[in-house]
């Protein structure tokens, strides 16, 4: 492997763990968002309704599949975190 060759897997590989960690803190910040809502219902409505609009401006566009994979599954994620909330506040 040629030098520049390696700098530039290096930096890539710096690129994904900052958006690693990025996404670590966004996904505690989102739990903790829905661990304390007064209306984790309406909540969830509100993302069912962005996560939709992104999804489908997402299918609009010319973007891998695993990147859209990866906003459902997110999505998915979240929606489970919300049920939960949900029905432990019944």
């Amino acid at each position: 492997m040629t030098e520049q060759q390696r700098l530039i897997n290096e930096n890539v590989q710096e690129r994904l763990r900052a958006l690693e960690s990025q996404q670590q803190l966004m996904t505690a910040f989102f739990y903790g968002l829905i661990e304390t809502h007064p209306d984790p219902a309406q909540l969830k409505q509100a993302l069912i309704a962005c996560s939709e609009a992104m999804i489908g401006n997402a299918n609009a566009q010319p973007l891998p599949d695993d990147w859209i994979s990866g906003l459902i599954e997110f999505r998915q994620l979240l929606l489970t975190w919300l049920d939960r909330r949900i029905a432990g506040k019944g």
